[in-house]
Formats: structure tokens, C-alpha cells, sequence
């Protein structure tokens, strides 16, 4: 067998005596077969993995027995919905909307955040667009980190700006500031047994991390005396509150609409007195 080589030219370089077969020419070939091959063959990605000539072959055959038998046919224009449907199906396009398989993320359950229309939507759209459940489900999913994400980057900057306004705020009270906190929280403490509706919107709010709104409370209630503000200590100062106002009422039994069941005003004499016995009660 004679090596069969090139100079730089590209010209072949043969010995004097050698004598060139044909085998000589195939073994070359299965040594040297990309230089065979078209540049964007050769060099095409799918082929990195090919060692050998043989190994580029059976590669090809196999692509060619996939075709028509194990992949999947994509159907024409011109054919029937029915073939169309079959090949939804078996690329995993489920029957409905409601097929979908799609998880939700626990972390937007602990934050509360509800998807439920969102992820009606979410699914109608895949259907229209004939979406196969495995990508869907990819898709739900990166739409659900997206709002995930965005969500912690807003609750960390508002973090951040409580813990510049708290700082701001006990600049500006000083030595006052814990005093005057306390003051707020008596106030809010009154609002949460007297007005339940009302408390639910300041809670909202969210009055424990707003400094501007506790400055608000604070200004608002700055000149009222403790009794005003039903902060007393005693629980026997509380009890004759109590005593004090039913005396009030059985004194003026006929005419209290405490004593009347149809006075306009007896459900609001009735909520008064709850209201002063629970405060009694509180030690």
C-alpha cells in the first residue's frame, strides 16, 4: 500500500516507483473524508461527533428511516381538520383549555398572589395557538418567576425605603421617638376594638411600617389626655365607667333606649354597652 499525500498546491506527490491503487485512494478517503465534503458539511455542528466516513453514513440512513415512519408528519393545507387534530395530539396539544397541566409556584401562594384568571387566560391562549402542554408548562412557569422576581425587587426596595423613613423619623423625634410610638399604637389599639371596619382599611395601609401615617395619628392625637385616648391602667377605673354610664340608663329607664327594644336608637345603646363592658373586662 503506497501513503498517498499533497504539497501545498494541492498537487499530488507520488515517489519514483510507487504505483497508486485503488485501494490507496480509498484508504485515504476514510482517513481525510471531510476534505471530501462541501466546507459547510464538513464543518457543520451535527457532524463534531462523527469519527469516520462510516460513522457520516450510517447517520444519514438513519435520518432517512425516520422519515414517514417514526417522526412525526406534518399534514398540508389541503388535509382534512381530522389529520390536523391527529397531529396536534401527538405532538401533546391536549383536547381543551382545561388539559393543561400547569403548576403553580408555592412562593407566589405564600405571598398570596392569586393567578387564577391570569392563568385562564394563559390557557385559552396556549389552545388557540395549538401549544403543547410540555411547552406550556414551561412557558407558565417563566411567567410565574417573571412576577415572582418582580415582586421581591418591589417588597426589598420598600424595605429599604421603612428602614430610611424609620431612621429619618427617629432623627426627627429623638429621644421622644418611643414615647411617641407608643402613643400611636394606643390609638390604633382603641380604633381596632371600637371601629373593626375601620381597622381593616388602616391595617391596609399598612400603619405598623408608614411613619408618615403614625406622624399623622400622632399630630392628630398629641393633645389628648389618657382617658381620651382609653388607655387606662386601672381595670377598676374602667369598671366604673361602666357602672357610671347603667346608672345613667336606669335612671332614665323610660326614656333610655337601652330599656326600649323598638327605640331607632336602641342597637347603638346596646353596642355602647358591649363596648364599655369589654373594656371592663380587659385587665
Amino acid at each position: 500500500m503506497t501513503d498517498i499525500s499533497f504539497n501545498d498546491d494541492g498537487e499530488l506527490v507520488v515517489k519514483e516507483g510507487d504505483v497508486l491503487k485503488k485501494e490507496d485512494f480509498v484508504n485515504y478517503g476514510k482517513t481525510n473524508w471531510r476534505e471530501l465534503l462541501p466546507n459547510e458539511v464538513a464543518t457543520h455542528g451535527s457532524t463534531a461527533n462523527l469519527k469516520t466516513i462510516d460513522d457520516f453514513g450510517k447517520t444519514y440512513l438513519n435520518a432517512q428511516g425516520l422519515v414517514g415512519k417514526k417522526g412525526i408528519v406534518v399534514p398540508t393545507e389541503s388535509d382534512p381538520p381530522e389529520l390536523w387534530a391527529k397531529y396536534y395530539k401527538e405532538l401533546g396539544v391536549p383536547d381543551s383549555e382545561e388539559g393543561y397541566e400547569l403548576a403553580d409556584l408555592e412562593a407566589l401562594k405564600e405571598k398570596k398572589i392569586d393567578l387564577t384568571e391570569s392563568k385562564k387566560a394563559f390557557m385559552k391562549r396556549m389552545k388557540e395557538a395549538n401549544v403543547p402542554n410540555a411547552a406550556a408548562k414551561e412557558a407558565w412557569k417563566f411567567h410565574q418567576d417573571a412576577i415572582l422576581a418582580n415582586r421581591n425587587k418591589v417588597e426589598d426596595m420598600h424595605k429599604l425605603n421603612v428602614s430610611k423613613a424609620v431612621e429619618a423619623l427617629q432623627s426627627e423625634w429623638g429621644t421622644e421617638y418611643d414615647a411617641n410610638i407608643k402613643r400611636v399604637q394606643s390609638v390604633i389599639s382603641m380604633v381596632a376594638q371600637e371601629e373593626p371596619e375601620l381597622m381593616k382599611i388602616i391595617d391596609a395601609r399598612g400603619w405598623k411600617k408608614d411613619t408618615a401615617f403614625a406622624k399623622v395619628i400622632y399630630a392628630l392625637t398629641k393633645d389628648f389626655t389618657e382617658d381620651r385616648l382609653n388607655v387606662q391602667t386601672n381595670p377598676l377605673e374602667r369598671e366604673a365607667t361602666l357602672n357610671s354610664w347603667l346608672a345613667e340608663q336606669s335612671a332614665n329607664r323610660d326614656k333610655s333606649p337601652f330599656y326600649n327594644e323598638h327605640d331607632p336608637m336602641h342597637k347603638q345603646y346596646v353596642d355602647k354597652f358591649n363596648k364599655l363592658a369589654a373594656k371592663a373586662k380587659k385587665k
